[in-house]
């Protein structure tokens, strides 16, 4: 009996060790996509908002993403193109227990707003 269960609670070890703790999210509009990933909950999290709009330099980029806990903000005074994007990585938080969607709250130009629902 204890040599069927050996080769079970090894195989049950593994598949425990071989879970995914990736985040992969994403959100999209006519302007802007926006991803968040991480490797490992332990690891940076890396975010890319990108402008797809018809702007060359859309220019004093302010976003501010709203989640419980993914909340980082900034500014950036003028997207250059050819990606006309912004990227950065923070530092991992116990994103586990995040709420989806996360708003994420973007105004460029002085004049125009946006909210993306990232999940």
């Amino acid at each position: 009996m204890r040599r069927r269960i050996l080769p079970i609670l090894m195989m049950l070890l593994l598949l425990v060790g071989c879970s995914s703790d990736k985040l992969s999210l994403h959100g999209e509009s006519a302007d802007w996509n926006v991803n968040i990933s991480s490797e490992n909950k332990n690891g940076p999290i890396s975010f890319v908002i990108r402008y797809l709009g018809e702007e060359d330099q859309p220019r004093n980029v302010h976003y501010q993403f709203a989640g419980q806990v993914i909340s980082p903000s900034g500014s950036m005074e003028k997207l250059n193109a050819p990606y006309k994007e912004i990227s950065f990585k923070r530092d991992s938080n116990d994103y586990e227990s995040e709420t989806l969607p996360i708003p994420v709250h973007i105004r460029w130009n002085r004049d125009q707003e946006e909210t993306i629902y990232v999940e």
